[in-house]
């Protein structure tokens, strides 16, 4: 396991460890599926879901806690973003590459972003919640 494994590992570990003792649901940062799996050895998985806004997300938060103890269920703190250019008619052919890099340079760490979906010249962006107000 390598360095930046271990970090999020430890990470998933207090926030199981805080939803636990606390008895509310604690939620990860934006991670791959991949990364977001290491979720799975510090936590059982009744007390795990993996959501990234959309089944087809490849980017996920994780929530720690299970619903049977806690009783009750909650929404992920997930807001989809539209990103457009302000003139559609005078822009070029934006990318992905172009969106992210657009959020990334307002100091917004890619963390807090999970998949940002290009159609049309426009962009449905996955935020943290509270990100949703810096747009």
């Amino acid at each position: 396991m390598n360095e930046h494994q271990q970090k999020n590992l430890k990470r998933f570990e207090e926030l199981s460890d805080r939803a636990r003792r606390s008895g509310i649901y604690t939620y990860s940062t934006f991670h791959s599926r991949e990364t977001a799996s290491l979720a799975f050895d510090v936590a059982s998985p009744k007390e795990l879901v993996l959501w990234g806004g959309s089944e087809i997300c490849e980017r996920v938060i994780v929530r720690f806690g299970d619903p049977e103890e806690l009783g009750y269920d909650e929404e992920f703190p997930i807001r989809i973003l539209l990103i457009e250019p302000k003139q559609v008619k005078y822009s070029e052919t934006l990318t992905h590459r172009d969106f992210l890099g657009a959020i990334l340079n307002l100091g917004i760490e890619r963390d807090m972003v999970g998949d940002i979906l290009v159609k049309n010249n426009s962009a449905y962006c996955f935020v943290l919640e509270k990100l949703a107000d810096v747009f």
